[in-house]
């Protein structure tokens, strides 16, 4: 009988030792901010909607296939407290435009848009519609000079570089 008891006993504080062990500590999820600042972003689509017909006939919704390859490795970058900058990459497609413009960004108050600011320039809101530690995609719309009016919305993807 005693045997038993010991054994009860045992098992007894094994299933107490193990119903007290500590709880993994969760990492908190980064903030909008964080996924977003301190990093290149690289553009790696841009395409708009409908598609802008060009004198001849041409309709084109893929603009990022249109960029020059001194225009594709172009980086932005998003800074603390603030800060915007646009980057002309390792290749300038003019040499004497400067290699780094800068502005503000902001977020909204539910962090959805980003309004950008820079130099010399009208504010631009942001859609965003992802944002990850590795991906950034927004949209944002631009209407035509034309008339009649034609709402343009265009849709830019970045990856992390």
């Amino acid at each position: 009988m005693k045997a038993i008891y010991s054994y009860f006993l045992v098992a007894a504080l094994g299933v107490a030792t193990l119903g007290c062990s500590k709880k993994k500590e969760e990492t908190p999820a980064p903030s909008k901010t964080d996924l977003l600042t301190d990093k290149n972003w690289i553009t790696t689509a841009f395409t708009v909607s409908p598609g802008i017909v060009f004198p001849g006939g041409a309709t084109v919704t893929d603009i990022y296939a249109q960029r020059a390859p001194c225009d594709r490795d172009d980086f932005i970058r998003f800074e603390k407290p603030n800060v915007f900058k646009n980057d002309e990459g390792a290749t300038k497609c003019t040499q004497t435009d400067p290699q780094t413009t800068t502005g503000t960004w902001v977020f909204n108050g539910d962090q959805s848009i980003i309004t950008v600011t820079q130099q010399g320039s009208t504010p631009q809101s942001l859609n965003i519609n992802e944002l990850t530690d590795t991906s950034l995609k927004f949209n944002y719309t631009q209407a035509s000079g034309a008339t009649p009016s034609i709402t343009y919305t265009y849709t830019i993807t970045y990856r992390k570089g």
